[in-house]
């Protein structure tokens, strides 16, 4: 089973957007597909059930219990053949402080993952835009990751930032995440998105999808 975070602390970048259609891809290819949605917002949670809210169990679920987890299985929503979702809301922004005090928190999500192992090819997980206790779960339960990034000015910033923390988090735990950005919202006619593109590919090498996704208005559609 692979275990890919799509993950960058710089919001408005097609991070989610990048979760739905990997997911829905995979799924198409006749992979079997999990979303995990861990973002309070729960914009994956939307973007793929129709009419979502209110849910009766979420990620938060799975993650808060204090005398054991409960079971991944119990809250994930079928969204069509092969493509699976385990839902979130906005319950889900008061997890760190509901684990303040409990040890090896960050390892809670890997620990969920290992009951629905076998049902699965890929785990996707949507993380929030930002660093903390949630985006640790879900970096230390994968071990790939895809970093979506505007050819813009302060996503470069954003990048570098994302970098230092996936290295930090090698650093302080020993797991290592191959890690790869991804150029969204492309423009073929923004002199401005071509140099920034080219620049994000120098800071970044072989680091870096060959592949760009291009700006369309159908997306926020």
């Amino acid at each position: 089973m692979r275990t890919i975070a799509i993950v960058n602390q710089k919001g408005g970048c097609g991070k989610t957007m990048t979760a739905i259609n990997v997911s829905a891809f995979l799924a198409r290819a006749s992979r079997r597909v999990l979303l995990i949605d861990m973002d309070p917002q729960g914009h994956a949670t939307l973007g793929v059930l129709k009419d979502p809210f209110p849910l009766e169990k979420t990620v938060y679920e799975v993650l808060a219990r204090e005398d054991g987890l409960t079971a991944l299985g119990e809250v994930i929503v079928k969204v069509r053949d092969n493509f699976d979702i385990a839902p979130s809301d906005v319950l889900l922004s008061a997890l760190p402080e509901k684990l303040r005090e409990i040890p090896e928190k960050e390892g809670r999500l890997s620990l969920a993952l290992e009951g629905v192992r076998q049902n699965y090819d890929y785990v996707i997980v949507d993380c929030p835009p930002h660093v903390g206790l949630l985006t640790f779960n879900a970096l230390m339960a994968c071990s790939e990751a895809i970093i979506p990034v505007e050819p813009s000015f302060f996503s470069l910033h954003g990048i570098a930032r994302q970098v230092e923390t996936l290295d930090l988090l090698a650093r302080k735990s020993g797991h290592d995440i191959q890690a790869r950005a991804l150029i969204t919202s492309y423009s073929t006619r923004s002199d401005f998105a071509k140099t920034m593109a080219e620049e994000v590919r120098q800071h970044l090498g072989d680091a870096c999808f060959n592949t760009v996704i291009r700006f369309s208005v159908k997306l926020p559609e």
